[in-house]
């Protein structure tokens, strides 16, 4: 994670963990090459509420790059609403006073009109549960532009409605794989018979909070 602060607003790069030596790496080149980056590197588990505990109801911006299709449905979920943890929320005389952590660790309270979550990912032109590379026994799910406005969807109403998202989302078509190991993991699981002419999706996405 990336951690960008000035005096207007706060933002967060989130990014896949095995990817982290080369993002800590280019985190540092800029550093090196601009004296007054304001950055700063941090690592934690998005699922242990003890980890990261000094970005919740502290960012204005979040973006997600390659991490929520590293789970399954109900895992994204989860990650979804420690995510919306870190956003800040809105300022009222009862909240400060009457706030209380929910399951997940963070505080209730309803996020900032106009706060976002931004970011891109590996999509799906029909969405549904695929192989997951990094283990045999795993699944990945991976969206289509409705399955991850449902997701958000659920995501409110499962935090009790308080904050309303607007969702929007963007397919591209990343080309034909052609490495098998990768075919592979690109099918659908009801689709293992599926091997020929594979296509890799992106989905690029802006979650906004609108009410």
């Amino acid at each position: 994670m990336e951690l960008f602060q000035d005096e207007d607003r706060s933002v967060l790069i989130v990014e896949d963990e095995d990817d982290g030596d080369e993002n800590k790496d280019n985190a540092n080149k800029r550093g090196e090459n601009n004296s007054n980056n304001k950055a700063t590197y941090l690592t934690g588990d998005i699922f242990n509420p003890s980890h990261l505990k000094s970005l919740e109801n502290n960012m204005d911006i979040i973006h997600i790059g390659s991490f929520l299709h590293l789970w399954d449905l109900p895992t994204q979920k989860k990650a979804c609403k420690r995510i919306i943890g870190f956003l800040s929320k809105q300022e009222s005389p009862s909240s400060t006073a009457n706030t209380t952590a929910n399951e997940e660790g963070n505080e209730d309270g309803k996020v900032k009109i106009n706060s976002l979550i931004v970011g891109r990912q590996i999509g799906a032109s029909r969405a549904g549960s695929y192989p997951s590379r990094r283990s045999p026994s795993a699944t990945m799910y991976r969206h289509d532009p409705a399955s991850f406005q449902k997701m958000w969807e659920d995501v409110a109403e499962e935090m009790g409605a308080r904050d309303k998202w607007h969702v929007e989302t963007k397919l591209i078509n990343w080309g034909v794989v052609e490495n098998r190991m990768v075919k592979d993991s690109m099918k659908p699981m009801e689709n293992s018979s599926m091997v020929d002419n594979v296509e890799m999706n992106g989905l690029q996405f802006t979650v906004r909070c609108v009410e």
